[in-house]
């Protein structure tokens, strides 16, 4: 049987940003890219994924209300959120869905 690698789903409205993430994990990981949450919503519908990297500031609407989406259709999911203007609350509202991490740029 064929190992594979584990997916990663990068959602994250900066293409420069996307492409550090995949440059600093390197090629041991599937990468998928989003670049707005209903993007995200697709492709969580289409594959499953190990890792979603989850930018708070999306174009579309927060990286808040992607979270019940993401538990919903990929309910194993590590997520980690990375924002340039975290906030407490953000940060507590996301405990909420069982975060792994929230990683302030």
């Amino acid at each position: 049987m064929a190992e594979h690698n584990p997916t990663i789903l990068i959602v994250d409205d900066e293409s420069s940003i996307r492409e550090t993430y995949r440059m600093i994990l390197g090629p041991r990981y599937s990468y998928f890219y989003a670049e707005n949450t209903n993007q995200a919503e697709k492709e969580l519908t289409l594959n499953v994924f190990s890792l979603v990297l989850l930018d708070l500031n999306m174009p579309d609407r927060s990286g808040l209300a992607l979270l019940p989406f993401i538990k919903e259709h990929n309910p194993d999911s590590s997520i980690i959120i990375v924002t340039g203007s975290g906030s407490y609350k953000a940060s507590l509202e996301a405990i909420k869905f069982q975060v792994s991490g929230f990683i302030e740029k």
